[in-house]
């Protein structure tokens, strides 16, 4: 997790420098590209910022996709026909 994080808040820092240090040198020369030079800009900042909540969200978005179909929050077990207030039999969470 640690790892993923720092790779993608890497990322995120990338995108950003890219988007204010090159985006006004872009603007103010035009090129032969014209928009399509700032739009790849703001495409690749938006991609870096929705990669960066992914990293961030996913445990959650995990657990709350195990909790809705019935399996242990930690290991992903079928918990469907043990007991409510039983421990995982896999990982010993308790649920």
């Amino acid at each position: 997790m640690v790892r993923d994080l720092s790779v993608v808040t890497a990322a995120m820092i990338g995108a950003s420098t890219l988007i204010l240090v090159v985006a006004p040198i872009v603007l103010s020369r035009r090129g032969p590209n014209g928009w399509f030079d700032v739009a790849l800009l703001i495409g690749t900042f938006v991609l870096a910022l929705a990669g960066y909540f992914y990293v961030i969200f996913r445990p959650e978005i995990r657990k709350w996709r195990r909790r809705r179909a019935g399996l242990c929050l930690g290991c992903g077990y079928d918990r469907r026909g043990t007991a409510l207030d039983a421990r995982c039999p896999e990982c010993g969470l308790s649920s």
